[in-house]
């Protein structure tokens, strides 16, 4: 059984809650968490300079050598540039020997502006930016509380980020509408000078078992997404841009381990911290039952160690029978356990939601990005060990 290893824990911070400037039709956070009632009482209200403070500190104590920080909500730089600056006082008040923080910001960019642009980039943030296209197909879900669409104000911010040379990555959102025209949005963005992309297939589950919401993506939809986004990006053996879905499966493929949770073989990578100091498991996860604690109430090394932790930690291992057949298991993990439950009608073990685009996805380029890896490894001579295809179950005698 794995247990957490606090050295490698990484923080998602909502500082803001789910506090926003915009009203996307698809953003789970806002309408689940009111929903679920997580964020009802105090629960959801803006972190004050006690909690950033306790926070800070508590995580520098237990963490390694590059304990990393990523900044989200809501929207984040809705608590202004002075609180992240005393942010970055805090972390230079309470850094260990030996230890370099990395921080991160996902932002929608309506409020960048020329001082947040100077401040990311001399203190290093990696931002990413929420962009689903060109006008029209951004602005169908991503507008302001009074239903203008927020285009204008992203390229805006999104322009500035690029004067002032900050890192950043376009997060676009896959939905029913973008995910038709994903080259469309990826040519656009391209166009725009962007060359680190990160997309994102959005599903929630509708009341009744097996039903999702109207603007969720389908398995088939988000396949047809991965082969033709792999071709672009594999460019004919010779990538020459980021794109989190491929790059991240090269290191998979080297046997390496999988940069992103959702296709290692445990959770927890990291946990979230709410504006009041509540803790909970995941992003997916901000729900009463995977809640650790509360940072004003016991440290946090005692909450990610817990029961509980370590249970939702594990709970990944549960796979289905499908699962446990399919030869990609090795390199798919079954997915994301939030996906998992999006069909589920009951406590039976269920594949992915997205199980026939990933195994789409690994039929189609297998072959090409083995071939990719292992001639990069060999001569970078890095070590590589890809993990073995599972053979298939012999069938049952009659």
């Amino acid at each position: 059984m794995n247990t957490v290893t606090t050295e490698f824990l990484a923080l998602l911070v909502k500082p803001a809650s789910a506090h926003c400037n915009l009203a996307c039709d698809y953003c789970f956070y806002v309408w689940k968490l009111e929903e679920d009632g997580a964020l009802s009482g105090d629960a959801g209200q803006r972190m004050s300079k006690r909690v950033l403070a306790t926070f800070t500190r508590q995580y520098l104590e237990m963490a390694g050598r590059d304990p990393s920080i990523a900044w989200q909500g809501g929207e984040p730089t809705l608590m202004g540039l002075d609180f992240f600056k005393q942010a970055i006082e805090y972390q230079a008040k309470f850094i260990r020997p030996g230890q370099c923080v990395g921080n991160a910001l996902q932002t929608n960019g309506t409020l960048i502006d020329e001082d947040w642009a100077k401040f990311l980039k001399e203190n290093g943030f990696l931002v990413g930016l929420s962009i689903d296209g060109p006008a029209l197909l951004h602005d169908h879900y991503r507008v302001n509380k009074g239903g203008k669409g927020s285009h204008q104000n992203v390229v805006r911010g999104l322009k500035l980020l690029q004067e002032y040379g900050v890192d950043f990555n376009a997060l676009i959102v896959l939905n029913d509408v973008t995910v038709k025209k994903w080259r469309e949005v990826y040519d656009y963005v391209y166009s725009l000078g962007v060359r680190h992309f990160q997309f994102i297939p959005i599903v929630e589950s509708g009341e009744k078992p097996g039903e999702v919401l109207p603007f969720s993506v389908s398995p088939e939809e988000y396949g047809e997404y991965l082969k033709g986004m792999f071709d672009i990006w594999f460019n004919d053996g010779q990538p020459n841009m980021y794109v989190r879905d491929f790059d991240d499966f090269t290191v998979g493929f080297a046997g390496l381990g999988h940069p992103s949770c959702i296709h290692r073989d445990r959770c927890m990578d990291y946990v979230v911290v709410e504006g009041n100091g509540d803790v909970y498991t995941c992003d997916w996860t901000v729900e009463p039952n995977w809640k650790l604690g509360n940072v004003m109430r016991e440290p946090m090394r005692k909450m990610v160690e817990s029961g509980l932790a370590n249970k939702f930690l594990n709970g990944k291992a549960n796979l289905s029978d499908k699962c446990r057949s399919c030869k990609y298991l090795n390199y798919c993990q079954g997915g994301c356990p939030v996906h998992r439950r999006v069909v589920a009608a009951d406590e039976t073990p269920q594949p992915s939601y997205f199980c026939e685009g990933y195994y789409a996805f690994f039929e189609y380029a297998f072959e090409r990005m083995s071939k990719l890896v292992e001639y990069t490894a060999r001569r970078q001579r890095i070590p590589y060990a890809p993990p073995p295809l599972l053979e298939p179950a012999p069938a049952e005698k009659a």
